[in-house]
């Protein structure tokens, strides 16, 4: 496996912020918080960094692979949260 640097760490970090505005855009009643950067921010870096170690960055083929996963997870966590927070007000 080729060696995690800097900027796949920023790649993955910046998809989690883009996560949080898009989910801030789409998600119904939604108010844009720290909690949901947060969110965006440690589902994509989970997300990429899984996506890593089990397929490996060696090309960037990969690496785009482990991008999209990063958004994926990214999104599924902050839709699990809306869900659960508008749960919660009912």
């Amino acid at each position: 496996m080729a060696s995690l640097t800097i900027w796949m760490w920023l790649a993955w970090g910046l998809s989690g912020v883009l996560i949080a505005l898009v989910s801030y855009a789409i998600l119904p009643s939604r108010r844009l918080g720290v909690f949901d950067f947060v969110l965006g921010i440690v589902g994509c870096l989970c997300g990429g960094f899984g996506s890593a170690l089990s397929a490996g960055v060696s090309t960037p083929a990969l690496f785009i692979i482990s991008e999209m996963v990063a958004l994926l997870v990214g999104a599924a966590l902050l839709w699990i949260y809306n869900q659960i927070s508008i749960r919660m007000t009912k």
